[in-house]
């Protein structure tokens, strides 16, 4: 049972006691909410993008774009989204292992990199993600578009409505906080 109480920003889970300081008070008032509500609404995430290869047009490097998506895929895990990705060479798009990956499981969110919708020469890369993300997955998915590797985490939320609903209220809460 989970119970909400905005006006103070109240959430009682039995398993958020870890969130909770010595005298049960929150820790971080806005983590145990979202937390709560979240818990609620996991969702199954897939990134399609470019390898950090020359072909790609990417100013980084492929360790450093790992770094950055393995912080954004514990900063979805935090917010109970499990990310998982696929990420191919432009030049010589993997077809099959794409079309594996995307069937491998029903995915509630598929994420396209900005790297793969921003290059003019790599558009009919981007049109078979799309594509055949709507056609061959267990089910169709919604579609986020991150403007950067760390921003998955916000694209999905902003097409998640369930999601979408949670933060509009944690920015109102916080808000209505700041204003008393």
């Amino acid at each position: 049972m989970v119970l909400f109480v905005l006006n103070e920003m109240f959430v009682s889970e039995t398993s958020l006691t870890s969130e909770f300081d010595t005298q049960n008070q929150f820790v971080n008032k806005s983590k145990c909410f979202k937390t709560a509500i979240m818990t609620s609404s996991s969702k199954i995430v897939l990134l399609l993008g470019f390898l950090a290869v020359p072909a790609s047009g990417s100013p980084m490097s492929q360790e450093a774009l790992d770094q950055m998506l393995e912080g954004e895929r514990r900063r979805c895990q935090d917010n109970y989204i499990t990310l998982d990705r696929f990420l191919v060479d432009p030049s010589n798009p993997d077809v099959d292992r794409m079309r594996n990956k995307i069937r491998e499981r029903s995915w509630d969110v598929v994420a396209i990199g900005y790297g793969v919708r921003a290059s003019q020469a790599w558009t009919g890369v981007f049109e078979l993600m799309v594509n055949m993300a709507a056609q061959e997955g267990k089910s169709v998915p919604k579609f986020a578009f991150n403007l950067m590797p760390n921003q998955v985490l916000e694209a999905v939320m902003r097409v998640s409505s369930d999601m979408a609903v949670t933060e509009q209220v944690e920015i109102k809460a916080d808000q209505a906080k700041v204003d008393t």
